[in-house]
């Protein structure tokens, strides 16, 4: 997806001190991604048993080359945004290690002056059906179009109560002003506060839908697929494609995200791309004048009260308040730095931007950036799904994203044409298990290319009988032991309060014994592999008679449920460790422990191990993978515990990032920065363009120059998080309970589809 769009690659058309060309180029004139359409028909037509797309019906209204989000109900709108910020947000951020948690939920919904929990909460589906967010790009953390979109019976209830949330969002950011502006002919109504923390337009695209959207290009983008003057999405072939393999399905479907073809083409056109980066340009030269003024803070004691203050020191230059394209940057206390291109954290969305001509540099670094592209792509897009079922039972979340096709050129050539062989799938595809293992990865076997080298090292003269064994997938996994912790503690960065003297400590050497680990692999024979065991066992004797060194050996052990059990033991000076192993039905099961293998052998015989399946017999898999991952580490388990450990280690550069921030606003604005939570952070983001926040959750504060919090204490007296410590981060990892991830590898023609589905088990 990032290959796709290009969202952490801008273009670095000049530093800070050069000047830009002139401007004389027309866009006509820039440089084009190479694109080779599809033929999605053709595609649709090659898979067995395909039917006809079913749309979502807002599909009818929404640009095609448009970024969208389609809601099946009220309460999917408004609950699943905030579910997945509960779930997950302080695990991402805490991952990211960044000095803020991204509400990007809230400052879109104060934006649109949208209560979503109100909105399902006052009348729910008595209002509307189905909603949709729509994008035109995807730089949501700096400033983006924000569309929502709703199906209703009745657009005046649906105005009656937006009306009470616009009321309510007023009395928080201040006073707004209703006017109406025509766009594409069609009046609509505008609401906007001083400050444009609010900024709502309300388009009425037909009579059955109404849209809020925060930008007027976004509107007309929105009329004009409408009316017909524009492509519509339901139009587009990629999107029949999408949702031919994925139905609309209100019963069944939570959520359907899509971009495809027309949109990544756009989004990385020279217009869009040298216009983001004239606007990334814009935003740092607005960051700079709020950086002088904290600078002005930090060297005077006092948080400056207008321009001219500043203008008085060396912390400000009458420079600073010109963008480089000449537009005037004012700034005021209570805004901080903003200009036509809008402000820190509220730059002006990229399809409001006129971009007119372009200069020579621009062209020139967009070229580079084109030709690149074109390396990557070798010509083809990749459209892209996410879907999110609506599950059986609460605290369960199945996913399913689709990158329709991937091609096999450009960076793809390398892992993507050796999975393809006569058009099928060459390292086939398995049935995923079930194992009672906390942790466990599993890959399908099929082709033989690397495995064969790695085999001839290992095995010699035997590598050839050995692969003749090698069935359909191998497993490897993990079950629970404290030698996990303990080895986390002596090599791990992990943290803990335990003095190092007071620790236990893991030795490899000394303590292999203890590992729980394991490995499965599905045989082609058994008897084949029974053949290739006592020829390999008789080597070993003869060469024991031979006088070879007594360290390894390989004998018979108790049984288990009538399964044969074979231990080699090594024995090495300090070093003492065996490996059990046992054929049961068609697997072969390896551990270190005795009891993990017979907990394997019991997943065997229980069915609970992955399927086997011919390589060549499935061109779709459905329910079959190429990998699959499954973790699911009990409460207070080591697993968990070792998980807790490293996520505290993560969140400390975030942290760290956040009291440096909180103490730059503390000194830089002195007094205006004493008040409430909710008062600090809407100057942090006047200021910064994010508000403080660490990983662990709860405020930021300052006190007397150190960082106060309430779980890590003071930045000159530390609390770090010990793993057995019940911590806001802990507890929401303690909310997921287990995943599964299945992904797979199908063909399509010459090329490949990436299907990734995903179960995740969380605490009701």
């Amino acid at each position: 997806m990032e290959d796709s769009l290009q969202t952490r690659r801008g273009l670095a058309v000049a530093s800070a001190n050069d000047k830009p060309s002139p401007r004389t180029i027309a866009p006509d004139k820039l440089a084009q991604i190479a694109h080779t359409p599809r033929d999605y028909t053709a595609l649709l037509k090659a898979i067995p048993g395909a039917r006809a797309a079913v749309m979502s019906p807002l599909a009818s209204v929404i640009p095609s080359d448009a970024l969208v989000l389609e809601f099946s109900s009220a309460a999917d709108l408004a609950g699943l945004p905030s579910e997945f910020e509960g779930r997950f947000g302080m695990l991402l951020h805490a991952a990211e290690s960044t000095p803020s948690a991204d509400d990007l939920l809230g400052k879109y919904r104060t934006q649109l002056a949208l209560e979503l929990d109100g909105l399902a909460k006052t009348f729910g589906h008595l209002a509307f059906r189905h909603a949709a967010v729509v994008l035109s790009d995807p730089y949501l953390r700096e400033g983006t179009d924000v569309s929502v979109l709703f199906e209703t019976e009745s657009q005046d209830v649906l105005r009656e109560v937006l009306a009470k949330h616009l009321a309510s969002t007023a009395a928080r950011v201040g006073a707004v002003k209703t006017s109406t502006v025509t766009l594409e002919g069609v009046p609509c109504t505008l609401h906007e506060s001083a400050n444009r923390d609010v900024r709502r337009y309300e388009v009425s695209l037909g009579s059955h839908v109404l849209a809020l959207t925060n930008s007027a290009g976004a509107a007309a983008r929105l009329l004009r697929a409408a009316s017909g003057k524009s492509a519509k999405l339901s139009e587009s072939a990629d999107y029949k494609y999408a949702r031919t393999l994925s139905p609309h399905d209100a019963q069944a479907e939570r959520m359907f995200a899509f971009f495809g073809d027309a949109a990544v083409e756009r989004i990385n056109s020279g217009a869009a791309r040298i216009v983001e980066a004239r606007r990334s340009r814009a935003e740092s030269e607005l960051a700079s004048v709020n950086y002088a003024a904290l600078l002005h803070g930090w060297m005077t004691g006092k948080a400056p009260a207008t321009t001219a203050e500043m203008l008085k020191t060396a912390w400000l230059l009458p420079s600073d308040l010109k963008h480089s394209d000449g537009k005037t940057i004012s700034w005021s206390p209570e805004l901080g730095a903003e200009s036509a291109w809008g402000r820190v954290g509220h730059i002006m969305p990229l399809v409001d931007v006129v971009p007119g001509k372009f200069g020579k540099d621009e062209v020139s670094v967009y070229a580079d950036f084109a030709r690149d592209y074109d390396g990557i792509t070798n010509g083809r897009l990749d459209p892209t799904s996410f879907r999110v079922a609506r599950a059986a039972k609460p605290g369960v979340w199945d996913t399913e994203l689709r990158v329709l096709p991937l091609s096999l050129g450009g960076e793809f050539r390398r892992s993507s044409t050796g999975l393809l062989e006569n058009g099928f799938l060459r390292g086939g595809t398995f049935g995923p298990g079930a194992t009672s293992s906390p942790l466990s990865f599993a890959m399908a076997l099929g082709g033989v290319g690397e495995a064969r080298g790695l085999a001839s090292l290992f095995l010699g003269s035997e590598a050839n009988d050995a692969l003749q064994v090698v069935g359909d997938w191998g497993a490897v996994g993990a079950d629970d032991g404290a030698v996990i912790w303990e080895s986390a503690l002596e090599h791990g960065e992990v943290l803990s309060h335990l003095e190092r003297e007071a620790r236990p400590h893991f030795n490899l050497d000394t303590d292999i014994d203890r590992i729980p680990g394991w490995a499965m692999m599905h045989l082609k024979s058994r008897i084949a592999f029974k053949a290739l065991a006592s020829t390999l066992k008789a080597k070993l004797e003869t060469k024991r008679a031979e006088g070879g060194r007594d360290e390894v050996r390989w004998e018979s052990a108790a049984p288990y449920k009538g399964e044969d059990v074979q231990q080699i033991t090594l024995v090495d000076g300090d070093v003492h460790a065996s490996l059990y192993y046992a054929t049961s039905k068609d697997v072969l099961v390896a551990a270190l422990r005795r009891d993990v293998l017979e907990a394997r052998i019991d997943d065997v015989l229980a069915g609970r191990a992955p399927v086997s399946g011919k390589a060549t017999s499935v061109k779709v898999p459905g329910d079959r993978a190429s990998h699959t991952l499954d973790f699911a580490p009990p409460i207070q388990s080591s697993l968990r515990r070792a998980l807790y450990a490293l996520l505290d280690r993560q969140s400390l550069g975030g942290h760290a990032r956040a009291c440096a921030s909180v103490e730059i606003l503390a000194r830089g604005l002195g007094a205006q920065y004493t008040g409430d939570a909710a008062a600090r952070r809407a100057l942090a983001l006047r200021t910064l363009g994010y508000a403080p926040a660490s990983p662990q959750g709860g405020d930021v504060t300052s006190d007397n120059g150190q960082c106060l919090h309430g779980v890590l204490g003071r930045s000159d007296r530390p609390n770090w998080p010990d793993a057995r410590d019940a911590t806001p981060l802990h507890s929401v990892l303690d909310g997921i309970l287990g995943v599964h991830i299945e992904t797979s590898f199908v063909p399509r023609g010459a090329e490949l589809e990436l299907v990734v589905r995903t179960r995740l088990n969380a605490a009701p």
